[in-house]
């Protein structure tokens, strides 16, 4: 990933909920610095996204556009 901002830093790195599409689910993972990591495979993820960390509550944690899919 690049293009990182975060508003919450303990949370990277941190388990939480990312979403990819603006209408998609959110899911269980984590957004580090250089990643973003899905607990379970995650679908239609493409570089240009972004990734959004949410917290159980639904506030944002974090972003980041997606630049590889590997």
């Amino acid at each position: 990933v690049d293009d990182l901002v975060v508003y919450e830093p303990a949370a990277l790195g941190q388990p939480g909920w990312l979403q990819t599409s603006a209408h998609g689910a959110a899911v269980a993972g984590t957004l580090a610095a250089t990643k973003v990591r899905f607990d379970e495979p995650a679908r239609r993820v493409a570089p240009g996204q972004r990734g959004v960390l949410y917290d159980d509550e639904g506030r944002v944690l974090a972003s980041a556009r997606v630049v590889d899919d590997d």
